[in-house]
């Protein structure tokens, strides 16, 4: 009996220990492997191109209504959008400058599980390059044109 309870002690710390360290610095942070990789980017891509909800609406945009409005619209401290810049990352998109500020604070987010992942993210498909509002807009609706 005394050893099974040493044992299940070890392995607690352990764990522990293992934790601490898999949302640690950025040398523990492995790329997705190739096939979630490029699931990752597939749904990432889906969602910064998908249609808005009235195709009329763009000349009025509605980011509290429409997911495709919130997404790639966004305000000052980045888009009201839950993973945005994993989004972005993943979808290898440029990102507006004035969302830069915005972008460092999700890598420092607090949720130490969703800054790690967006680690793993930057470490799989790169960094995203940040542009001009004008050209980021000009790339995120160049869709709409095509219709």
């Amino acid at each position: 009996m005394a050893a099974k309870k040493t044992r299940r002690r070890s392995r607690g710390s352990s764990r522990r220990s293992r934790a601490g360290r898999r949302y640690g610095d950025s040398s523990t942070v492995k790329l997705w492997p190739p096939a979630e990789a490029r699931k990752h980017k597939a749904t990432a891509r889906a969602i910064l191109e998908e249609a808005h909800y009235e195709k009329g609406h763009t000349l009025n945009p509605d980011p509290d209504n429409c997911q495709a409005c919130a997404i790639r619209l966004g305000g000052e401290d980045g888009p009201n959008y839950a993973g945005w810049a994993r989004i972005y990352v993943e979808a290898q998109r440029p990102i507006p400058k004035k969302w830069e500020r915005a972008f460092a604070l999700e890598r420092a987010s607090d949720n130490r599980a969703y800054a790690h992942a967006l680690e793993r993210s930057i470490k799989t498909f790169g960094m995203p390059r940040f542009v001009s509002e004008h050209e980021a807009l000009a790339r995120a609706y160049s869709w709409y044109r095509r219709e």
